[in-house]
């Protein structure tokens, strides 16, 4: 068995490694004016999201978020409006210019991976893709939290509706919902 502070600086070393490798430390990521994180931010909104799914998405401190968001409403990348359906929540979304800034960014990424992937032969690429393809599903199961709740709570019974909805997908005659028991049970 592998002792765990081997796994941790193995893990570290090649994160190092790798963010050095593509240039993420940068003020200037992929040599546009502006740091990874205001570029994730960019990349995040997209078609727009709220300020609050994002938040929670990425994992940002609201101060940090609202700075970032600031900055890029600031170049003209960025409008922040009222949510439709919900006053409460700020929507962000991309302006032209951010559309555009987006794409740019894209293409730019597509140019670091397709450079670094390129001095690989096709079976070195195609054995790290499947490496890296194994490191994001373990990565992706690691993360999952599994805990009991109290099953009246509302996202209880909503996993509870989610699974009764598929199982009525899955079985031709159907299945209720009351099946499923009193939720004390």
């Amino acid at each position: 068995m592998n002792d765990p502070r081997t796994d941790v600086a193995a893990f570290r070393r090649f994160s190092r490694y790798f963010t050095r490798l593509v240039g993420v430390l940068t003020d200037q990521y992929l040599g546009q004016d502006r740091p990874l994180g205001a570029a994730r931010v960019l990349f995040e909104i997209g078609a727009g999201v709220s300020l609050r799914d994002l938040r929670t998405r990425l994992g940002l401190d609201p101060g940090y978020l609202s700075r970032i968001i600031r900055s890029l409403e600031d170049e003209g990348l960025v409008r922040v409006s009222a949510h439709p359906d919900d006053g409460r929540l700020r929507v962000a979304e991309l302006t032209p210019a951010g559309a555009a800034e987006l794409a740019e960014q894209d293409s730019r990424a597509n140019g670091v991976a397709g450079d670094l992937l390129g001095t690989l032969a096709d079976g070195q690429r195609r054995e790290l893709v499947a490496a890296l393809a194994t490191a994001e599903r373990l990565l992706r199961a690691a993360a999952v939290r599994i805990e009991a709740v109290d099953p009246a709570a509302a996202d209880a019974r909503g996993c509870l509706a989610a699974y009764t909805a598929e199982v009525r997908t899955r079985f031709p005659e159907g299945f209720d919902e009351a099946d499923l028991g009193p939720a004390h049970e």
